[in-house]
């Protein structure tokens, strides 16, 4: 698609765009996740690793719709949070509605499990 945009831009017309805002799949969504687990423990610990990862984990949140998916994404945004003096207090509430979720009965455990071996999941 990238080749394809390139020349749409070269003959005057409008270059296309990725749309942030199309819903990933689950696997996708794993992926990505995956992939930000990946820079964190393979990539020095630097300013633009960490963007990398909230990159990534910004995108998996926007439109998340399995349990397990969600989960992963709000620990690890979470545990980039405690890193940043700015947003340690947003890091503590992300931590208390994790804790919360684990008390509530509703997803089952159907749910709960069904992408657990896909994902950087503790």
């Amino acid at each position: 698609a990238a080749p394809a945009a390139a020349a749409a831009a070269e003959d005057g017309k409008q270059e296309v765009e990725w749309d942030e805002e199309l819903p990933l799949s689950n696997v996708d969504q794993a992926i990505l996740l995956c992939l930000s687990h990946w820079n964190k423990r393979t990539r020095a610990r630097d300013e633009v690793n960490l963007e990398t990862q909230s990159a990534y984990i910004h995108r998996v949140q926007l439109h998340a719709t399995n349990w397990t998916v969600f989960t992963t994404s709000l620990l690890c945004r979470c545990r980039l949070d405690f890193r940043r003096v700015q947003t340690i207090d947003r890091a503590c509430l992300q931590m208390q509605v994790l804790v919360d979720q684990f008390n509530d009965e509703e997803p089952g455990e159907s749910e709960r499990l069904a992408m657990v071996h896909s994902l950087p999941f503790p």
